[in-house]
């Protein structure tokens, strides 16, 4: 089996139905489901559990006690079957060619990704087909993380992974925080592999109110830890001056602001630069705990 779709799911059942049902109208049924419940009570189990017999692909459902979906993620490498992992949030759903898109890239470019590839970057869209961030300028290139986002491609993608590479990087769980950004996880993979790049629209999108987009500033301030990890990690590999002191005060008012006891990353390039920002950094932690909170 090629592929797995994988759904961390957390309370969800009101969008899981619509996910569902453009699973099934999919022209490709060549994939398994792979649902990693993080401790919902709305009836979500039940829901999955009544189409298990029914489904026409395979359908496989994890429970596990509420943590984050970065440890449902985590748990997915554990127990994916595919070659490849494509996450599909569960308030998200896939055009009708999505899998047999994303199955043609991967048979069309078997060299490519038996080398350096480690997987496919491609768009998100929302339901009036508008592409969420602007279209990559070439398409059908291998390139890397770094060189997308220095041409300005940031944002929301659509992400397949090698499952065989992932599993060399799982989020870091940290205790008490119930998040980490995948930025974490992409920019500690990005340092040895390149991806495969196309302008198709491989997920459609729409954003909760109370989603974890919703207000990410106060995200970042309940899970401070995951963030220190992750201004850290790029901290450590930029090149850009702006950028670099940006990340080092981040990375120091996170610090500053974190009250646990898990060991998080230390600074290695930059340390003395990271001394010389940190009151900026506890005047950003001041604005955290005063505006934030």
């Amino acid at each position: 089996m090629i592929l797995t779709v994988f759904t961390p799911t957390y309370n969800r059942l009101s969008t899981l139905h619509r996910l569902y049902k453009s699973l099934c109208e999919q022209n490709c049924k060549d994939f398994e489901w792979l649902v990693v419940d993080d401790g919902s009570t709305d009836g979500t189990e039940g829901f999955i559990s009544e189409h298990i017999p029914s489904a026409p692909f395979s359908i496989r459902y994890i429970k596990q006690p509420n943590g984050g979906k970065h440890t449902a993620y985590n748990k997915a490498l554990l127990y994916a079957k595919g070659d490849y992992l494509f996450t599909v949030d569960s308030d998200d759903w896939l055009p009708l060619d999505s899998i047999s898109k994303i199955q043609s890239i991967i048979n069309e470019n078997r060299l490519s990704f038996s080398v350096n590839v480690v997987g496919i970057i491609a768009l998100k869209a929302y339901e009036d087909n508008r592409t969420i961030g602007k279209e990559f300028p070439t398409d059908n290139l291998v390139t890397s993380l770094q060189d997308l986002e220095k041409g300005g491609n940031r944002g929301e993608r659509s992400v397949v992974l090698k499952i065989s590479e992932a599993k060399s990087y799982p989020f870091p769980v940290i205790n008490g925080e119930k998040f980490v950004t995948e930025s974490v996880v992409y920019d500690q993979i990005a340092l040895k592999f390149n991806f495969f790049v196309c302008n198709e629209i491989l997920t459609i999108c729409e954003y909760q109110p109370e989603g974890l987009s919703s207000n990410p500033k106060r995200l970042m301030y309940l899970n401070p830890g995951g963030y220190v990890w992750y201004f850290v990690q790029r901290a450590e590999s930029e090149t850009r001056i702006k950028n670099l002191f940006k990340y080092l005060i981040q990375a120091n008012a996170f610090e500053f602001i974190y009250k646990g006891t898990d060991r998080l990353p230390s600074m290695h390039r930059h340390k003395i630069l990271y001394i010389l920002t940190k009151p900026f950094g506890w005047l950003a932690a001041m604005y955290y705990r005063t505006f934030i909170k």
